[in-house]
């Protein structure tokens, strides 16, 4: 009696490229939505600093990769025809471009020399050349002005929100100066007080907000912060914008704008340098 002999049956082809199409739908998916947890990152300024580089970037990186591509070709096909039959690495256009790929990373240089045949002596002349051509344009050229097109648009990104942020602080100062004002002709009202001091209250407002930004002296030392409350909103400022100008910006704004105002007993009298 003959064996029978059992295997298990082999997938077939349809089979198999069905798993693959799936297999490449569930990553693309699964990709996907992970670059969707970015979306949230876009609620905060400094943590989108990475997605708002790429998204200004891209008309810049567009135009230079059509160039980029163009030479890129050049090189590919020109080795390809060249040295097609002399080294292993430029047989199709495929490999010829791994390759050339791989040299513009600076990974595997030393070998593509050495793997050149010397059955020609004028093939193997023209790869040296074609190579250091190749090597020093991509790397020291094409790489380099990639990279300054990224850091570009990366600086000019964070200058924007550098100066955002004066501007911030420029619209903190003018919205402090008109509450102490306000503060002001409600509570010397009728009495001409303080009125020497109006000229100066833009200067003083602006030089408090900047330096509430920094928390330092003019001199870059840190110092503690001390809570001053101008026209009912408290700022903090560095201990050295004690000055007796400030002082009394703090004495007749001390009540809230919607707050009654001092008697007339705890008003400042004016000194006699004034009268």
């Amino acid at each position: 009696m003959r064996g029978t002999h059992c295997s298990s049956p082999q997938p077939s082809t349809d089979s198999m490229n069905m798993v693959d199409i799936t297999s490449i739908i569930v990553g693309l998916a699964c990709f996907a939505q992970w670059c969707g947890i970015l979306r949230f990152l876009s609620y905060f300024d400094k943590y989108n600093m990475l997605l708002l580089t790429l998204r200004l970037s891209i008309p810049s990186v567009v135009r230079f990769f059509v160039c980029a591509g163009i030479l890129y070709l050049a090189f590919l096909f020109c080795g390809w025809l060249v040295l097609g039959a002399y080294h292993p690495k430029f047989v199709d256009p495929s490999t010829t471009s791994e390759n050339l790929f791989a040299l513009l990373n600076g990974d595997d240089i030393y070998n593509t020399y050495q793997e050149m045949s010397r059955a020609s002596f004028s093939a193997w002349i023209f790869s040296k050349v074609y190579l250091y051509a190749f090597i020093s344009l991509f790397i020291y050229v094409v790489l380099s002005v990639f990279i300054s097109l990224i850091s570009d648009t990366y600086e000019t990104l964070h200058e924007h929100w550098n100066v955002r942020s004066k501007g911030l602080l420029l619209d903190f100062a003018n919205g402090q100066l008109g509450r102490v004002r306000a503060a002001r002709a409600r509570a010397y009202s009728g009495t001409g007080d303080c009125t020497d001091d109006e000229d100066n209250d833009y200067d003083m407002i602006r030089e408090l907000a900047e330096s509430s930004r920094y928390g330092a002296t003019l001199e870059g030392e840190r110092q503690p912060l001390l809570g001053m409350g101008v026209g009912g909103c408290v700022v903090n400022c560095p201990a050295h914008l004690e000055s007796p100008r400030f002082a009394r910006a703090n004495q007749s704004a001390e009540f809230t704008i919607g707050g009654d105002p001092p008697s007339p007993t705890q008003r400042p009298t004016r000194s006699s340098s004034h009268t």
